[in-house]
């Protein structure tokens, strides 16, 4: 029995797997898949054995796209892959064109905020599945913690500028907040939500998150977990290939 995405599963199906994961018939095996760091219970992880899938390097990665998109999308294929991490299942489900819809609105959206309404802004989220939109908030936010911690931006490398006028605005205890109420979303990807409720409510608190001001130096101290870690462990869990 193959359980994908592991980290999905909400605390009553945690507690039925536990239960059988504890009482197993000799004749089952389940495989639980999960992305690096996705935040699977600890009392279904002391249960596995852990085998781990290296990610592929670049040019593997680059390669196995190439080779599954059409000839006029491939000229896009080293962005996508910058915009999943480095992970070639995500990078080429970013490439249907729904998700190619979000992320050229979660640009104009970051571009907007906060001198726009988040409010407003979030209309046009409504029609587009959580399950698409939320891996690509999780990147640009991944970004801005790099850029308050003092890095660079990895993945919108071609706003580097405003990450860097939005990072003035937060600070790094803030973005790991951000981070840990993102991760805790992942679970309710595919419930039947409100489409235009559950946008309206990750703007308004993206638009607070960049909304504080008098950062100081006690305010930046680093937090439990980096921004980079922490939110690249609520991308859609997929093995790597």
């Amino acid at each position: 029995m193959i359980v994908e995405p592991a980290s999905a599963l909400n605390v009553t199906a945690a507690n039925a797997l536990l239960k059988t994961l504890e009482e197993p018939d000799g004749a089952t095996l389940f495989l639980l898949v999960a992305a690096r760091g996705a935040p699977v219970p600890a009392t279904i992880r002391s249960r596995c054995v852990a085998f781990p899938v290296a990610t592929p390097t670049r040019a593997q990665a680059l390669n196995w796209m190439l080779a599954r998109l059409p000839a006029e999308e491939r000229a896009g294929a080293p962005r996508w892959l910058d915009l999943a991490d480095g992970a070639p299942l995500t990078a080429l489900a970013f490439t249907e064109p729904g998700a190619a819809t979000a992320h050229r609105l979660l640009l104009e959206t970051v571009r907007a905020i906060p001198e726009s309404s988040a409010l407003k802004l979030a209309e046009g989220f409504g029609p587009i599945p959580a399950a698409i939109r939320l891996p690509q908030l999780q990147g640009w936010e991944a970004d801005l913690g790099r850029v308050c911690a003092g890095g660079q931006a990895l993945r919108h490398t071609t706003l580097a500028d405003r990450l860097r006028w939005l990072a003035g605005r937060t600070d790094l205890g803030a973005v790991c907040a951000r981070a840990a109420w993102l991760d805790r979303q992942v679970p309710v990807l595919e419930h039947p939500l409100n489409a235009r409720l559950f946008a309206e409510d990750a703007w308004s608190r993206y638009e607070a998150l960049i909304a504080l001001r008098g950062r100081d130096e006690r305010a930046c101290m680093p937090c439990t977990r980096t921004p980079e870690s922490a939110l690249r462990s609520t991308r859609r869990p997929t093995p790597a290939h």
